[in-house]
C-alpha cells in the first residue's frame, strides 16, 4: 500500500466514529496521603498480566477499541497494602484529547485513579476470661486463632489497618454451663498499634441436683385387733 492510500485510509477511519482507534490508559496509584505507590499489578479482563506501576505510581497501557467501548482492569496491591475501593476497575473509552493537527488516528488518554492504603501493622489482642477457663477457643473475625491458657488468658497478634474492625469471640459450646454463650467483642483498630484488652467474665452455672421422690405415709387405717 502506497503512502497516499495509507493516509486516505487513516483519514477515512478518523471520520468513522465506529472505527477502532488507539487509547492510552494511564493507571495512577498513590497512598491516601498522596505518595505514589509502585508495584500495583494490573491484569486485563482475561487475567493476563499487563504490568505494574513504577516508582512514580504510573503504568501506561495501550488499548485498541472503538469509541464508547469498555475496558476492564484487575488490580492487586503490593504485599502488605490494600486497595481503597474495588479491585476491578471499568472505564468507558471516550475521546478526551488527541495529538493536535498531526494526521492520523488520535491517541486518547484515560486516567484511572487507584488509591492504596498504608501497610498493615501488628496489633496485640489480649483476652482475659478468668481462671478455670483453659482450652476455650478464641476466634478473630471468624477464624480460629488460639485458645485460653491455664490462667484463662490468650495473647494473639493480628495484622490490620487503622480504622478496620476486628471481632473477638469465645466459643463456650463444649461447656453448656458457661454463661454468656459464645460472647464476642468488636474493636476498631486505633491509629497507633497498641494492645487491645478484652476482659470477659464467664459464670459456670451449678449442677442441678436430682429431686428424689418423697415417700408418703399410707393414710389407710389398720384394723384394730381385739
Amino acid at each position: 500500500m502506497g503512502p497516499s492510500a495509507w493516509l486516505l485510509g487513516v483519514l477515512l477511519g478518523c471520520r468513522d466514529p465506529a472505527a477502532p482507534r488507539d487509547f492510552a490508559v494511564l493507571i495512577e496509584a498513590h497512598e491516601v496521603q498522596g505518595e505514589p505507590v509502585a508495584g500495583v499489578v494490573v491484569r486485563g479482563e482475561d487475567r493476563h498480566p499487563l504490568g505494574h506501576t513504577d516508582g512514580r505510581g504510573h503504568l501506561l497501557l495501550s488499548k485498541r477499541a472503538r469509541e464508547g467501548d469498555n475496558a476492564t482492569y484487575l488490580l492487586a496491591p503490593p504485599p502488605g497494602m490494600r486497595l481503597v475501593g474495588p479491585d476491578i476497575r471499568r472505564v468507558v473509552l471516550r475521546q478526551t484529547r488527541g495529538l493536535g493537527d498531526v494526521p492520523g488516528p488520535a491517541t486518547e488518554f484515560i486516567s484511572v485513579d487507584v488509591t492504596v492504603r498504608q501497610r498493615t501493622v501488628p496489633y496485640v489482642l489480649l483476652v482475659d476470661a478468668g481462671s478455670d477457663r483453659k482450652g476455650l477457643p478464641v476466634l478473630v473475625s471468624g477464624a480460629a486463632r488460639g485458645s485460653l491458657n491455664s490462667q484463662g488468658v490468650a495473647m494473639l497478634v493480628h495484622d490490620g489497618l487503622p480504622g478496620d474492625e476486628v471481632t473477638l469471640r469465645l466459643l463456650t459450646g463444649d461447656d453448656p454451663r458457661l454463661r454468656p454463650r459464645d460472647p464476642e467483642r468488636t474493636f476498631v483498630l486505633p491509629e497507633a498499634p497498641s494492645p487491645l484488652l478484652w476482659r470477659q467474665e464467664l459464670v459456670r452455672l451449678p449442677l442441678l441436683e436430682k429431686v428424689r421422690p418423697v415417700r408418703r405415709s399410707s393414710t389407710k387405717k389398720r384394723p384394730v385387733e381385739i
